[in-house]
């Protein structure tokens, strides 16, 4: 695994622990798929994890895999919360170090139930 890519991922998971999320680089293509949201945009991507980083107390990488330029984490996402902590994986691709795409992995959910009780229809 090249010591560069793992820098820049594990770069993002630390925006995601401290809520910092401008030192990240991201492609002109940028793209995210959730089991919950789409972005085609980092700007749209960065409105939404901005506030959600506000639940975060923990990441804990369990092992990360490499191929070229593509990452897969696996980890515990430790929430505040009652969804709790929800293992996630996490398929990250890299172009010249910056992040281009991010295939997020996960049972979402407790995740819908806490949204649903968020916004009453």
């Amino acid at each position: 695994m090249s010591s560069r890519n793992l820098d820049s991922v594990n770069a993002y998971y630390d925006a995601w622990r401290s809520g910092d999320f401008s030192r990240l680089a991201f492609t002109d293509d940028f793209s995210f798929v959730g089991p919950i949201d789409r972005f085609a945009s980092a700007a749209d991507f960065l409105a939404t994890c901005v506030p959600l980083s506000r639940m975060v107390q923990a990441i804990h990488i369990q092992k990360q895999f490499a191929l070229g330029d593509d990452i897969c984490s696996i980890y515990d996402f430790v929430t505040s919360t009652p969804a709790g902590t929800i293992a996630t994986a996490e398929w990250i691709t890299l172009r010249n170090g910056k992040l281009a795409q991010i295939r997020l992995f996960y049972d979402a959910s407790e995740l819908r139930k806490l949204m649903a009780g968020m916004n009453p229809a």
